[in-house]
Formats: C-alpha cells, structure tokens, sequence
C-alpha cells in the first residue's frame, strides 16, 4: 500500500498516542525485496523453524551473542515507482496493557478518543499484505529472536484484517559477554477476511495486542571458581583410584576363591 493510504497509532490503558508525532517514520519503498533481503529474511525465518524445534538454540544464541537480526535500510533495484510503505521507529509505552493499530487511513485524536481519517473510500487500494522485520520490546539483546521477527503475510484479498496477540515477559540476561534488562514475548495470531456486515463496520488493518506479563525471567551464565574446580577434580580422581581399588581387591578374592 501506499504510505498516504495507511497510518499507525498506540493506545493503551492510561492515555492515547499518535504515531504522526514523529517516533513512527513512514518510508515509501516497493514490495519486492532484493535477492540479499530475500536470503537476511530466510535466514531468520530458518531460526524461527529451528527454535520451535530445538529450544536449547536460544541459549548457544545469547551465549554467542548472535546480532544477525539487524536489518540496514531498504536497498530497492526496482525502477518502479513505490508500491508499498515500510513504517519503523520506536514508541515509548507505558507498562499496561495496549493495542498498536496500523491500519487504513491517517489517525487523528480526538477529544472523545481518536479515529482514522480514509484518503479513499476505494476498497482497492488496501491491501496489508506485510513484512515484520524485527519488533521488540525494551533494549535490543544480542541472541535474542523474537517469534515476530521475519514473519510475512500475503493476502490477495484487500479488505482483510490481522491480529496479533502478544503476551509481554520481562527479562534479565546475565552473561560473561554482557548483562540487559529487556523483554521477551509469546505470540497468538489470527486473520480475518472483512466481508459483508464485517466490510461495513471494521477497518482493514494490523492490529497488535500487548500485555505485560507481572512475572519476569532471569537468564544468567554462571561460570565455575578455580579452587572450586580443583576441589572437584582431586575428588573426582580420588574417587576412581578408590574404585579401582576396591574393583582390583574384588576381583583377587574371586579369583583366589575360584582358585582354592
């Protein structure tokens, strides 16, 4: 879609904010990524795969600090003009519950709540196929990889709604390398096809619903003091000589009770 055509906005439990204030950038580009895009995005879609499969990867991702999940601009080699608008930046949220809307038309507060002004009433021009590059919540950590991350949705229907819903976990990282305070989060989604009374009464768009979960993770590398190996290390070479040992004297009285 055009970026005249969509626009993005929070709301949360204590107050409305706007994302035309400027912490939301909206950049003209076009749909179709480059073939270095095409491989940074299977990339991360292949550890997403890989993730749900074998769980013991997030841990050798923060330990080895993995960065992969930066994304530089937009490179387009199409000489095509713009067909699509590619929205990032960073809001700051309050600890509540919240929704972020992108969805068709500019928004616009209002004193009795805020409200999407459409450019066009034309159905045909809003279509949210997307791309969810990287979204996260609180400092950027090194190895962590977010569920959204890499995601994408094509829709050949243009009036069609997303939601996704995401259950926001605090978490401390502790590690040799380096030490955070961010946030992790699980994710629940669901699309919808805006037909008949659904087409007159719902707008199309991408809507994310947060919460804040009230526990928090700790992930902490701990690592073993010198003396503390050693102790170990005698214990454990005493301990085989004391059970050869006691193999060897077993194994003379059989033999000598064999033996008469």
């Amino acid at each position: 879609m055009q970026c005249d055509y969509v626009g993005a906005d929070m709301i949360d439990q204590t107050e409305i904010r706007v994302g035309e204030s400027g912490d939301l950038q909206y950049e003209p580009t076009c749909f179709e990524l480059t073939e270095k895009e095409k491989a940074w995005q299977r990339t991360i879609q292949t550890i997403q795969q890989q993730l749900n499969e074998e769980h013991n990867l997030l841990e050798f991702l923060i330990k080895s600090s993995f960065n992969g999940t930066t994304k530089g601009p937009r490179a387009v080699d199409s000489k095509d003009p713009p067909n699509a608008c590619r929205i990032h930046g960073s809001l700051k949220l309050n600890k509540v519950a919240g929704n972020l809307h992108i969805m068709a038309g500019k928004p616009y507060q209002l004193s009795f709540g805020h409200a999407h002004a459409l450019a066009t009433k034309d159905p045909k021009v809003y279509n949210f196929s997307h791309r969810i590059d990287h979204l996260s919540f609180g400092e950027l950590s090194p190895g962590l990889i977010h569920p959204l991350d890499g995601t994408e949705k094509i829709t050949e229907t243009n009036m069609h709604m997303f939601q996704y819903f995401l259950i926001v976990v605090p978490t401390e990282i502790n590690t040799f390398k380096f030490s955070t305070n961010t946030h992790q989060y699980s994710v629940t989604e669901k699309g919808k096809e805006l037909t008949g009374r659904r087409k007159r009464y719902e707008v199309p768009g991408i809507l994310l619903k947060y919460d804040i979960s009230s526990l928090k993770i700790l992930i902490s590398e701990k690592g073993m003091p010198t003396s503390q190996f050693l102790i170990r290390l005698c214990g454990i070479i005493g301990g085989i000589f004391t059970t050869a040992g006691l193999l060897h004297n077993l194994c003379g009285f059989i033999i000598n009770l064999l033996r008469c």
